[in-house]
């Protein structure tokens, strides 16, 4: 019976110490420059991982979820090797713009052994942060009564300004009532070429991307910005989503709602992803991708264009010349009368 026990307690002993070696093996902290923020304001979130050498790691990327919290930037640190062990650091700047108390709910960080091939999960810890409203400082002085109303010199100079202003008001009216008379009479102004439509553009764009050398000159990251730039411009176009101006994330919110189907929005978003790691995540990718991030966004141009469709006249002409045909049941009684 002794014996059992003592080999249950080297078990647990052994199971214990094996626990606490995974543990040293890797560790996670995160923080915050600050913990109260006014609405607006740009506070700096860091992740850093240490773990030792023969352990691969994958840091938590753009698509984190940082609760209430809008991810403005993004910075992933090269790795720093400090006592033996390796350190990893990425950084956002999130900012919002409601007041309360928000949580920076707990990230994932993927890790597994060298070798193995099971990924364990490590969360980080949750983070809560205070936002308040911009309010006066406090101290200031008395408020003073209002002044009485002074009289002003006349200022001839604006004078003269504002009745400038009046005759050319005056002057545009009169020639926009000629222009629409004389086109109403049947005169002709030069016409403005119609506006090409966005699918063009960019397919122009990416044919002339195409032919560039800035993957031969390893401007990898000018290329990717290049391409994601006019898949953007395209989207401004074609849904009216301001689309340079907004994160991957914010199109994706601005094209709810319109035509755009599953398939079609689930490669605009992998494609502006990938876009998006090269550009802030210094991420290299293979050769090879540099021709498929062509390729899909000029399929997605391609699915989502516009093509408008012109019915053919012949079935309207059928059935106009129908209506003109001669009753022949009215036709054979004259012949026959003629006839007799």
């Amino acid at each position: 019976m002794n014996k059992i026990f003592f080999q249950i307690y080297i078990s647990l002993f052994l199971a214990a110490s094996a626990l606490s070696a995974q543990d040293t093996a890797i560790t996670v902290t995160t923080e915050v420059d600050q913990v109260r923020m006014t609405i607006g304001d740009l506070i700096t979130y860091s992740v850093v991982v240490n773990h030792i050498a023969n352990m691969d790691v994958e840091m938590p990327g753009l698509g984190a979820n940082l609760g209430g919290f809008q991810i403005r930037d993004y910075e992933l640190y090269d790795p720093v090797k400090e006592k033996g062990r390796i350190v990893k650091r990425a950084e956002y700047s999130i900012s919002t713009f409601f007041t309360g108390s928000f949580d920076i709910p707990p990230i994932q960080v993927f890790y597994k052994m060298s070798g193995d091939s099971t990924w364990q999960i490590l969360l980080t810890e949750k983070i809560s942060i205070t936002v308040e409203s911009v309010q006066e400082g406090e101290g200031q002085a008395e408020l003073l009564d209002i002044k009485p109303p002074e009289d002003l010199p006349r200022n001839y100079k604006r004078l003269i300004f504002f009745i400038g202003l009046g005759l050319l008001v005056v002057s545009a009216v009169v020639v926009a009532i000629l222009i629409h008379r004389h086109r109403k009479a049947g005169g002709s102004l030069l016409p403005k070429a119609p506006p090409r439509p966005p699918h063009d553009i960019a397919l122009e764009a990416l044919d002339l991307l195409a032919t560039s050398d800035l993957i031969e000159r390893g401007e990898i990251k000018v290329f990717y910005t290049e391409v994601s730039d006019i898949i953007r411009l395209y989207i401004e176009g074609r849904y009216y989503v301001q689309a340079l101006e907004l994160a991957t994330w914010e199109i994706m919110n601005g094209l709810r709602g319109s035509d755009l189907e599953a398939p079609h929005s689930n490669l605009l978003e992998k494609f502006l992803q990938a876009c998006d790691l090269v550009k802030f995540a210094k991420w290299l990718p293979p050769e090879d991708a540099h021709l498929q991030i062509l390729n899909d966004a000029r399929e997605f141009v391609v699915a989502t264009q516009i093509v408008f469709k012109i019915e053919a006249a012949s079935v309207v002409e059928e059935a106009i010349l129908d209506n003109n045909l001669p009753d022949e049941e009215a036709v054979t009684p004259q012949g026959e009368e003629a006839a007799s």
